[in-house]
């Protein structure tokens, strides 16, 4: 009997998760992207209102998750990252969910991967760059073992 949550590995977890998943956009107030089993849910935050918005969103969240029985893994799962600027206007950084009966904050980070991307909170791509290049580092040594002379001829055929 599984409880919450999807089996990993499934073909059919992308399927069935947006089947639940498909009514969120009615909950939501504020923008959100769904991809795979992926839902963002973004918010500028201007003012103190901005702020109230998108707590009353992670609030509806909740809600969707109780009626479904699909909760979330609010300690490593949801995070809260500030990209851009930073705030103005003295806005209440801090958003909270509710595990159970207990009141938690959703963790601040400033980068984060998710689909295979990394995001950071200056939007520069600079990580995704070094950590794809360093994944290459060795394919490139294979191929420089292997061959006697590297042409870029070679490359292009």
């Amino acid at each position: 009997m599984v409880l919450s949550g999807f089996r990993q590995g499934s073909v059919l977890d992308p399927f069935l998760f947006v089947l639940f998943a498909n009514e969120l956009p009615l909950w939501i107030v504020n923008s959100m992207s769904m991809f795979a089993v992926s839902i963002p849910n973004c918010k500028h935050i201007r003012s103190e209102a901005d702020s109230k918005s998108l707590q009353k969103d992670l609030h509806m969240l909740e809600e969707w998750s109780d009626e479904w029985q699909l909760r979330f893994n609010h300690f490593t799962k949801c995070k809260l990252m500030h990209t851009g600027q930073p705030l103005q206007y003295g806005a209440v950084t801090k958003h909270y969910m509710t595990d159970g009966s207990t009141k938690v904050e959703v963790q601040s980070v400033n980068g984060e991967k998710d689909l295979g991307v990394y995001f950071v909170s200056d939007l520069k791509s600079s990580k995704q760059c070094t950590k794809f290049a360093a994944k290459a580092r060795p394919v490139l040594g294979l191929v420089r073992g292997h061959f006697r002379r590297l042409d870029i001829d070679d490359f292009l055929a």
